[in-house]
């Protein structure tokens, strides 16, 4: 027995167990359909079926003899269903019989079938930990250095690469899988469109980083591949699985990154015409959108919500906020430094537990610590941001370089200003049919529509759900909205930061003068020269003192060594009142940090 239906084809189906293939014939499948639509979360359409078949009754007890047998016998083993159309795979599930109901009076069965697609093994293994620490593994440890130009670098040992964690952990899931991502493997990022600061991540257990000189480093630490995916999320990251050059490959991405190709023109469908109602899904577009580490304390790593004052966002208290709060990680570096250096805390008030971050620079063969300019915090009493380690992970960084892309609208605050974005969401929504009786149907495909050509002025609608019939028909819902705007490259700052450190407490001797790069002095070198000024307690008379910092290309740091003061007379209590006649190589900004002005 097939069915045929409206010329769209003959369908077939099949239950595979154990050896044994055997055709079956639900009675009902007129009344089901498949369903396309994306999985929470994802940037991936799966196709589940919806309604319920029903197998049996008086005229097919053949069916109910076939499935009662094994449910008398292995009531959980997996059943796997195959629909053919003509001679296509239609569609894929599985179901047990334990999924089901039985009506042993009438001698039916009834189960709503599971789909069974690429997918499903990943997501079936993505919550299981494994230990990533664990020397056999394979996963080696990498050294991590930091260095802020005056003291004593640090070296973090016990540090893996963020990247080759992901492969180990998609690895365990299905083994020999391949990974790819051209956001973590380019030289130059393909969302910042400049500089990869993010292809040196790497992860390490926090008791690691607090202690980094500990002799019994930490030996576990549990992570699943969904976990480490939603510490990707801070980057706007997402995953697919697809088919590239004939290969399935796991692949990790931007949101900007998924491309939405041309698809059908349905308007000039006559089911569709006629049917330009749309409405706005406010309810479901988030008026603020929160963000939170587990710790943090320097504002740039505590952040604002993004958020959108619009009366096209939902308006309710109870339900009108997101928060991405990726509570095992830690990524400001300095917080964890400071707690530990505090006698009155010795990093009591950082958790052993969870992961630390790094955003890292490749220097020769040698991780160090990337820095860049702190926009929020104003440390120093001349009021002037500083560099900051790590700082390419805090929210404000994350926020300028990757969450620009698919926000709620295209206008909002973000990093406390007003920003037009480079993509925004479609929340207008129509619901319409189309007659298709193809093999294949791709939702990820734009679709043109009367709609979007006569009243939208040209915009294409995108697939938010597609309904399935057998007969034919797809009922859709399509989203409606902005244009994408151009996507400017991101311009990191070259900054030079000058520290100052007295020599001893009376300043009898003056002090010395540390310059940190944000990145290596390029060919020709970089200088800064400045004048420094200061006066005794008492007010005294004045002295001056000129410095003068120089770096070679290829170089991070250097210091003026010892300046000596002249004595100014009139007082022990000497302190630094001015800072004047700055001049620098072009192209740098130059911040300070001093001990008392």
């Amino acid at each position: 027995m097939s069915i045929l239906l409206c010329g769209c084809g003959e369908f077939t189906f099949y239950i595979n167990y154990g050896t044994r293939t055997t055709q079956v014939y639900p009675l009902n499948f007129l009344e089901t359909s498949l369903i396309w639509e994306f999985e929470k979360g994802n940037v991936y359409y799966r196709q589940k079926f919806q309604g319920t078949l029903v197998f049996g009754g008086t005229k097919l007890k053949d069916d109910f003899d076939f499935f009662w047998d094994i449910e008398e016998i292995t009531p959980c083993a997996r059943l796997n269903f195959k629909i053919y159309k003509d001679t296509f795979l239609y569609w894929e599930g599985y179901f047990s019989t334990s999924n089901g109901s039985w009506d042993l009076d009438e001698c039916t069965f009834s189960v709503t079938p599971l789909v069974d697609d690429a997918y499903a093994e990943i997501l079936d293994g993505a919550d299981l930990q494994y230990n990533i620490l664990d020397d056999l593994i394979g996963l080696p440890e990498v050294n991590v250095i930091y260095d802020n130009g005056v003291d004593a670098a640090t070296t973090y040992t016990h540090n893996r690469m963020f990247y080759d964690t992901i492969e180990y952990l998609a690895d365990k899931i299905i083994p020999g899988i391949i990974v790819d991502s051209t956001f973590f493997e380019s030289v130059d990022n393909p969302v910042t469109l400049t500089t990869n600061k993010y292809n040196y991540l790497t992860i390490a257990q926090k008791s690691d980083i607090k202690n980094p000189l500990a002799t019994n480093p930490a030996t576990v630490g549990m992570i699943s591949f969904n976990e480490i995916m939603e510490i990707c999320r801070c980057m706007n990251l997402y995953w697919d699985y697809v088919d590239i050059y004939g290969t399935m490959t796991l692949r990790i991405e931007h949101i900007s990154f998924w491309p939405e190709n041309p698809g059908l023109d349905i308007s000039t469908q006559k089911l569709t015409r006629g049917t330009n109602k749309y409405r706005y899904i406010n309810e479901s577009i988030p008026k603020y959108e929160k963000f939170s580490w587990m710790e943090a304390n320097n504002q740039d790593f505590i952040g604002y919500p993004i958020w959108y004052n619009s009366d096209c966002v939902n308006q309710d208290p109870d339900t009108n906020s997101t928060e991405l709060a990726i509570s095992n990680v830690t990524t400001d570096l300095e917080y964890i430094i400071n707690r530990v250096a505090d006698v009155d805390d010795l990093g009591a008030s950082i958790s052993n537990d969870g992961w630390v971050i790094l955003a890292n620079e490749l220097r020769g063969s040698d991780l160090y610590v990337w820095f860049g300019l702190n926009i929020y915090d104003v440390i120093t009493a001349i009021n002037q941001t500083l560099l900051y380690a790590n700082i390419d992970m805090s929210w404000y960084s994350l926020h300028k370089c990757f969450w620009r892309h698919n926000r709620q609208l295209i206008t909002g605050n973000i990093n406390g200003s007003v920003e037009t974005f480079y993509t925004a969401r479609k929340i207008k929504q129509q619901e319409c049919s189309i007659i298709y009786c193809d093999t294949e149907f791709d939702p990820s495909e734009y679709m043109t529509t009367e709609l979007g050509e006569t009243y939208f002025g040209g915009e294409k609608a995108k697939v938010s759900k597609a309904s399935i019939k057998p007969y034919g028909q797809i009922d859709l819902v399509l989203l409606y909205g902005p244009e994408d705007n151009a996507i400017t490259p991101i311009i990191y700052d070259k900054v030079c930061l000058i520290t100052e450190v007295k020599t001893d407490t009376s300043w009898v001797f003056g002090s010395t003068w540390y310059g940190l790069l944000s990145e290596a002095a390029p060919i020709g070198g970089v200088s800064f020269q400045f004048k420094a000024t200061i006066r005794d307690g008492a007010g005294g008379s004045c002295s001056t003192a000129f410095i003068d910092l120089s770096f070679v290309a290829g170089t991070y740091k250097s210091n003026s060594g010892e300046v000596a003061w002249c004595d100014p007379g009139g007082g022990p209590d000497y302190y630094i009142e001015t800072i004047s006649d700055i001049t620098y190589t072009a192209g740098w900004l130059v911040r300070f940090k001093v001990n008392s002005i």
